[in-house]
């Protein structure tokens, strides 16, 4: 992973070393010639999103255009050194340099820490099973002329969110047979004891005592056994709880997908990823919040043993539940985390991360992830959280009419109704996971869209995005009791 320092002075471009300019529509090229040629050609002007690479002699530079000043933030910032690290991977350069300066309404501060995130996440590859041409970007240096506390305060802080972002992205990107519950649980333990993380594992057997067989039913078919895994960061106050849906593969079951929405479903594990990630930066960042992390981890498979629709299944809660159709099956394992976790661990606040629904990306595509809660200051600050990171969400309702047509034939609910899942089926899977958290606040965020890109952006490449491990860094920073 690409290693960053901050030092006192210029930056400057140099044979080895590549320089990152950012420039809005009316800077006039810093004292560069190479710059002042391209900008008097017209072959850069500064547009936000344009990337233009120059060389001055032996001095390499890449342009990253910011826009209009007046309108530059700091996801115009993160964008175009997102963009000036593939430029940087196109040419292996062995080190990046920039400045660190006030932009418009973007303090050095503020900007330090959008340029090191925009450069940590572009430079990211998934290449560990390639054989040749694996990605490479050197370190980066940010220089600064005043406020280095805290020019070295946000760079430190935005590489260790980053960081968390491409752990979650490598474990998301994983294949499944590589990554499946038993082996996400091992190295949940692993990196847990590389950083002070208390780690319980709950195995098959235990889950089968405490009552949760719906974690236990989705699984059934699989060889791989489901895990249940709890991570605790030591803090102040009553916990606030995390809980990812962990489904390491996901066939559909019996109503199994077809080509073309089952090829990509490693990803279906992205929720437990980024919540494993996002801990492990709790941990390196010491924040003051007690924050336990749950990973829900089973295989939906296909198989003698495998669930049906028509089935009925008990929950950890008591609630027995009739299964409609066997894809809906990530309510499911969250259903009965989040009922052991409000019940054992009595947290002030409770956030699960699913891709849940496929009726959340038909309603915001890959970039806002749905938001629904029980709690208004909850849902607000998640909001706030995600607008400070640029991972957005939007909330949704949960009317209590929706609610209504959960009840079960055979059963006291339904895992799907709703036209097959196609009427509010993100709200819907919202509902179902709400009826286990009992009086507890909690939010639900269905990240279907925004965990997994069909293609490349500025500082996302196609396959999955670690989206939600800096918005949770940002909402646990600023987390009052």
């Amino acid at each position: 992973m690409m290693r960053f320092s901050v030092a006192v002075g210029k930056a400057a471009a140099g044979q080895e070393r590549l320089l990152v300019l950012p420039l809005t529509t009316t800077d006039t090229g810093q004292g560069f010639p190479a710059v002042k040629a391209a900008l008097a050609a017209k072959a850069f002007d500064g547009k936000k999103g344009t990337v233009v690479a120059v060389t001055e002699g032996a001095r390499r530079i890449v342009l990253a255009g910011l826009g209009d000043e007046k309108a530059v933030s700091q996801e115009q910032v993160r964008r175009a050194f997102g963009s000036a690290a593939r430029e940087a991977a196109k040419v292996k350069a062995q080190s990046i340099a920039f400045d660190c300066r006030k932009v418009g309404r973007v303090d050095a501060a503020a900007f330090a820490q959008a340029a090191a995130e925009g450069l940590l996440l572009g430079a990211y590859s998934f290449d560990k099973y390639k054989t040749k041409g694996q990605h490479y970007v050197g370190p980066a240096v940010a220089y600064a002329s005043g406020s280095l506390p805290a020019i070295k305060e946000a760079v430190s802080s935005a590489e260790i969110a980053a960081n968390g972002a491409a752990l979650a992205r490598d474990l998301t990107n994983e294949p499944a047979e590589v990554m499946n519950p038993e082996a996400l649980a091992r190295y949940a333990a692993k990196l847990a004891k590389e950083h002070g993380l208390k780690c319980t594992i709950l195995d098959e057997k235990q889950l089968k005592q405490l009552g949760m067989e719906m974690l236990l039913h989705v699984c059934a078919a699989s060889r791989y056994k489901p895990r249940l895994v709890i991570l605790e960061h030591k803090g102040k106050g009553k916990p606030i709880a995390l809980v990812g849906k962990g489904i390491t593969f996901d066939s559909g079951g019996m109503n199994l997908k077809p080509t073309g929405s089952i090829d990509a479903m490693r990803s279906d594990k992205a929720g437990a990823c980024l919540v494993l990630a996002a801990m492990q930066a709790v941990a390196r960042l010491k924040l003051a919040a007690n924050v336990i992390g749950v990973m829900a981890l089973a295989e939906n498979a296909i198989g003698p043993g495998a669930q049906r629709p028509g089935d009925v299944i008990k929950s950890y809660s008591g609630k027995t539940v009739e299964i409609n159709n066997t894809d809906a099956e990530g309510r499911l394992v969250l259903g009965d985390a989040v009922a052991y976790t409000v019940d054992k661990y009595k947290p002030q606040a409770i956030i699960d991360f699913a891709t849940l629904t496929g009726s959340c990306v038909v309603t915001f595509g890959e970039h806002v992830a749905a938001l629904m809660s029980n709690d208004d200051k909850l849902a607000q600050a998640v909001h706030t959280a995600g607008q400070q990171t640029f991972e957005r969400c939007w909330r949704m309702p949960l009317y209590e009419e929706y609610e209504e047509d959960m009840e079960g034939e055979s059963a006291d609910i339904r895992n799907l109704w709703y036209k097959d899942g196609r009427y509010a089926g993100a709200i819907s899977g919202a509902l179902f996971i709400k009826q286990f958290v009992g009086q507890a606040k909690w939010a639900h965020l269905d990240i279907a869209g925004t965990a997994w890109h069909e293609r490349d952006r500025a500082y996302t490449k196609k396959g999955a995005t670690g989206w939600g491990v800096r918005l949770i860094v940002e909402l646990l920073k600023s987390w009052k009791q």
